[in-house]
């Protein structure tokens, strides 16, 4: 099981370095780290050593299940999901960019008595019982001074299929759900993640998504972890410094979402040049990007799709099989069905448990013999590629016809004034409702409505050229950098 195996891979890999604190500037809602920890490396034995320290700390501190962490990428974020799972408790990651609101309702939700947090998040936790605050984890802890792994500990102790997580989603159609996955979901996930993109403990791999995310968790943390990979932690994003931080620390693999593959487009040819894999989900990858990036530098991105529900990845792009435009192949032992109104179904030992403390939702999105319903709608070519269309919710029926927002987007992100856009319904008395596009012009270049309405034209059918165009000059987004349609009017 997944402990287990975390145990393991600490003894295997000893003294490789497992952790490295990136050198940048600190968060705006992250705590700035120590002079004597920025940069300072730890190795798989000391990680565990932390992490059994923590485990001692924590014992007799909580009656919950689960406990909270309440931090970005960091050593001590990778030491208190360790530390709570060495305890026989569920960590449940939650995203500190949420508001205080938000963040309370999934402490209460999620039946926390304890959250593992930093001083910095004092204000938002003054209504939360028992945070811990790990500050102290940046001096030397007495768990380095003891010089011993504490001894292997008795599998019997550890469920086979233990909860492995609770993550809370993003909230872009209502209040978070807390999406539970076992061991068995996360490691069959990474099983299959790895068979289509193997990554190996010569692999340095740049920790920029953040792990409260299933994306982030999944395949930049234990992925690399359970390989003997070094992780380069980042807190935030920050294009100035991305370039010296992967030429400095010589990252070999990037994942993370298509906002920042654009950013790096500003970058020098050559600042990628040690760069061997650069894998990209969350969201959809602009065809404008992908090529971009391939002219740029000379690297294929290779675009995938999952949900949090499903551990997460679904579908992958790989070097030995690539579609730009696609989603990739299903992985392997992920079972891909497209229903008669296109809606994606998916099958594996990688779906989720269900929602936590949600029965009947969870009855509603997983049929009884465990097909989940992901909501999303696309299709497969002959060759076995899946296309993503758009959501099933978000699906416009203008006099009859049904129109995708996605297959607008696609079309609108090809217009050479266009940085970003997203399309919606909105209602219309003639044909009940048309479509309204949301763009986000690039700098210092200009377009008119009429302009890229007369783009559209022979590109797609005419009932799907939005009916009105609003400029704005950004797209309201998620923290985890979803565009939130809803707010879109």
């Amino acid at each position: 099981m997944l402990t287990k195996q975390l145990i393991n891979a600490c003894q295997k890999y000893n003294d490789q370095v497992a952790l490295i604190s990136a050198e940048d500037s600190p968060a705006k809602n992250c705590p700035a780290e120590s002079p004597e920890q920025s940069g300072n490396p730890i190795t798989y034995r000391q990680l565990l050593e932390k992490s059994y320290f923590l485990r001692d700390y924590l014992a007799g501190k909580t009656g919950s299940p689960q406990i909270g962490i309440l931090l970005p990428n960091s050593p001590e974020f990778v030491i208190s999901f360790l530390a709570i799972r060495l305890l026989g408790k569920t960590p449940v990651p939650i995203n500190y960019l949420l508001s205080r609101p938000e963040i309370e309702h999934i402490i209460t939700e999620a039946n926390l008595d304890t959250v593992l947090t930093s001083a910095y998040f004092k204000k938002l936790l003054n209504n939360i019982p028992n945070p811990v605050y790990l500050d102290f984890l940046h001096a030397s802890s007495p768990a380095q001074t003891t010089g011993l792994i504490k001894p292997d500990p008795d599998s019997s102790q550890f469920k086979t299929d233990g909860l492995a997580t609770i993550l809370y989603t993003s909230g872009t159609s209502g209040l978070p759900k807390g999406v539970m996955l076992s061991d068995a979901n996360i490691l069959s996930n990474i099983k299959s993640f790895s068979q289509a993109m193997p990554l190996t403990s010569e692999h340095t791999i740049l920790g920029i998504l953040p792990y409260f995310h299933a994306f982030g968790l999944t395949c930049a943390l234990l992925y690399p972890l359970l390989t003997g990979g070094t992780i380069v932690l980042v807190k935030k994003f920050n294009p100035a410094q991305l370039g010296e931080l992967i030429t400095k620390h010589d990252i070999r693999c990037l994942l993370t979402v298509p906002s920042i593959y654009r950013a790096m487009l500003r970058l020098p040819p050559n600042s990628l040049k040690n760069v061997q894999l650069c894998i990209s989900g969350g969201e959809a990858l602009p065809a404008e990007v992908w090529k971009e990036f391939h002219r740029h530098f000379n690297l294929s991105i290779y675009e995938g799709y999952g949900l949090t529900e499903t551990a997460p990845v679904i579908s992958l792009n790989t070097p030995t099989h690539l579609k730009p435009g696609s989603v990739g192949k299903p992985l392997p032992e992920v079972q891909v069905r497209i229903r008669p109104d296109n809606e994606i179904w998916v099958k594996g030992a990688n779906v989720m448990c269900g929602y936590y403390r949600q029965p009947q939702l969870t009855s509603e999105i997983i049929t009884s013999d465990g097909w989940f319903k992901t909501g999303d709608l696309g299709y497969l070519d002959n060759h076995g590629f899946l296309f993503i269309s758009g959501r099933k919710k978000e699906m416009i029926i203008s006099a009859g016809e049904n129109i995708f927002p996605a297959e607008i987007e696609k079309v609108l992100s090809e217009h050479p004034a266009i940085a970003e856009c997203a399309v919606i319904g909105i209602p219309d008395k003639i044909r009940g409702e048309i479509p309204k596009a949301f763009v986000v012009l690039k700098e210092n270049i200009a377009a008119g409505p009429e302009e890229i309405k007369c783009f559209c034209q022979g590109k797609i059918a005419h009932y799907k050229i939005p009916g009105r165009v609003e400029f704005l000059r950004e797209l309201p987004r998620s923290p985890t950098g979803k565009i939130l349609k809803k707010e879109l009017s």
